[in-house]
């Protein structure tokens, strides 16, 4: 049997947003931009809604002009670019469009098992040490443990975010897998730190983790 070829990034990130995207694409909405920059024609638009429902239109949709497109060995991508492109623009998709681009930049660095704190102390503890209380409790770590640390570590906020982090590491019995999307999803959790998640997967992204 031939062996199956790895999804590409993009097709991941659809895959993983595809229930949402059935339910709530607007389609109305995208189609007339969708024909304006020649990802499909009027013929097309005219196949798409002869569809006998709104979400059989949009699943004809996504099957036939973005999860093909994708499924190919050498995958096109411009129309799930177009697509998300104009969600981002579009006030009832843009839910969506955070969504997809959360799932592509995830899908990109494929949740790398983290084996050492050595990436951990340059990307993640500049970012995070100030609120590093914060992202132990989202990581579950009890207030004991957060005091504990706070104990050893003599209040000292930086050491005590890289102790955190190495203690999270290789401690079995805090359940989650330990994956850089493991991480950066707690600390995106964390209010303050929104951009420091964004600014980790981006650092992360550019060192092809």
């Amino acid at each position: 049997m031939a062996e199956e070829k790895e999804p590409n990034p993009e097709l991941t990130a659809l895959r993983n947003c595809y229930t949402k995207l059935a339910l709530a694409l607007p389609l109305d909405d995208i189609l007339p931009k969708l024909i304006s920059q020649r990802v499909i024609t009027i013929s097309d638009k005219q196949t798409i809604m002869a569809e006998t429902s709104s979400s059989k239109r949009i699943e004809y949709f996504l099957d036939n002009f973005v999860v093909k497109p994708l499924s190919l060995e050498v995958a096109d991508t411009k129309n799930f670019v177009a697509l998300l492109n104009i969600l981002k623009q579009n006030m009832k998709g843009g839910f969506l469009a955070a969504d997809l681009e959360k799932e592509l930049e995830m899908a990109r660095f494929p949740a790398g098992i983290i084996e050492t704190s050595k990436l951990v102390r340059v990307i993640a503890v500049p970012k995070i040490s100030a609120h590093w209380e914060a992202v132990a409790v989202n990581l579950n770590f009890t207030t004991a443990d957060v005091e504990r640390i706070k104990l050893e570590n003599h209040g000292d906020i930086k050491r005590c975010c890289v102790s955190m982090l190495e203690d999270w590491i290789v401690d079995d019995n805090k359940l989650q897998p330990k994956t850089w999307s493991t991480l950066t999803m707690a600390v995106a959790k964390v209010p303050e730190l929104a951009k420091a998640a964004h600014d980790i997967e981006q650092e992360l992204l550019s060192k092809g983790k």
